[in-house]
């Protein structure tokens, strides 16, 4: 009897409040985890679409200075041609990130936007928009000689860093100055 009093005047915890203690700390790591991660995810998107922007606005520029077309100035006129996977006929990986600086889609993307350095004065755009933020170099596609002119487009793979989901594609079209049909 005197053994049993001993046991209940004991203070602690028992090993079921441990679980449970245990348990609600697991669900709220896995709640702020989760939040996060979405937090990350909306933050390389606006990124995203703040370089698209700047890049847009630096392709006007070289536009105005120059008098001339976006495939005058790139020396191209189809820039991400070479990025585009086998499922859309052209020669580059499904998955754009990260792909190695000698790949033709990355050094295609740094000849243009040196390019755009030269025909326009400005400076560190291969600095600073060599990649989007999943590691994907940025896409142009410069279309003054299609049917119709149509405009310049300019974007990114997106999260995954394929283009063929376009969903999470982050896109712009850039509007041409002149048409060379």
């Amino acid at each position: 009897m005197k053994q049993s009093r001993e046991i209940k005047n004991k203070k602690g915890f028992t090993l079921i409040e441990l679980l449970i203690t245990i348990a609600i700390i697991g669900i709220l790591a896995g709640v702020i985890l989760v939040s996060t991660s979405t937090s990350r995810t909306k933050a390389n998107i606006a990124k995203a679409k703040s370089d698209i922007n700047s890049i847009a606005k630096a392709i006007q520029m070289a536009q105005i200075q120059t008098g001339k077309v976006l495939l005058q100035i790139t020396g191209s006129n189809c820039s991400d041609c070479v990025c585009r996977p086998a499922s859309m006929s052209g020669p580059a990986p499904d998955d754009l990130r990260n792909l190695p600086a000698t790949n033709a889609c990355y050094t295609r993307w740094i000849t243009t936007l040196n390019n755009l350095e030269t025909v326009s004065g400005a400076t560190g755009l291969a600095a600073s928009y060599a990649r989007d933020p999943w590691g994907s170099p940025y896409l142009l596609d410069e279309n003054e000689k299609e049917l119709g002119c149509t405009k310049d487009n300019l974007l990114s793979a997106g999260p995954d860093g394929d283009l063929t989901t376009t969903s999470d594609n982050i896109h712009i079209n850039i509007p041409f100055i002149q048409c060379l049909n």
